[in-house]
């Protein structure tokens, strides 16, 4: 008989019984961040290789990545296919696609053209962010896909018009050309 720990749950046994019956709230995680942090606006969120971002520049880059998601056309419950590396964009995205409802699927950017184009295509993703570093690389392998199109802002330019129009966007021009969300910076969700 196979044993699942998912069914089976064995780190339970390390949490109190009160824990282990307590009820969880059911929230998304950027409410969860936002209802515990918009008060300490200057204290720090991410160390990023002694680049300090604080709550209030953490909110106003969810705001960034949540309104350059909604102007691409991403709503609730669509999915965001995301190849990169654990940078702060990478958060900011991960937490405006939350915002708004929708599912970031982060994938790691050394995988094999195979690999790629089975996960984005299985995941149903609208649009695919890609690090610039991995750019090159996974760019003939998104071609393939047939995925809405999703315009990109000024830095557009620097893209062949293909790339556009299958929704393959560089995620750091992405976010450096972010809309800021309706809701503006420091509002609840």
């Amino acid at each position: 008989m196979k044993r699942y720990p998912s069914i089976e749950k064995p780190w339970m046994q390390f949490f109190s019984e009160e824990a282990q019956n307590a009820q969880l709230k059911h929230e998304t995680i950027y409410q969860r961040i936002w209802d515990n942090n918009y008060n300490y606006p200057i204290h720090t969120a991410l160390n990023f290789f002694g680049n300090k971002i604080s709550y209030a520049q953490l909110f106003q880059n969810i705001d960034r990545a949540a309104g350059s998601l909604t102007a691409l056309g991403v709503k609730a419950g669509d999915t965001v296919a995301c190849f990169s590396v654990t940078i702060p964009e990478m958060v900011f995205t991960l937490y405006g696609a939350n915002k708004i409802g929708a599912t970031l699927f982060t994938l790691d950017p050394r995988r094999t053209g195979e690999e790629v184009e089975e996960m984005v295509r299985s995941s149903g993703a609208k649009i695919a962010l890609v690090i610039d570093l991995a750019y090159d690389h996974l760019r003939g392998q998104l071609h393939a896909q047939d995925r809405p199109h999703a315009q990109a802002d000024e830095d557009a330019r620097s893209q062949d018009r293909d790339d556009r129009q299958c929704g393959l966007l560089e995620t750091v021009p992405f976010l450096r050309q972010g809309r800021r969300d309706r809701s503006g910076p420091l509002r609840h969700p």
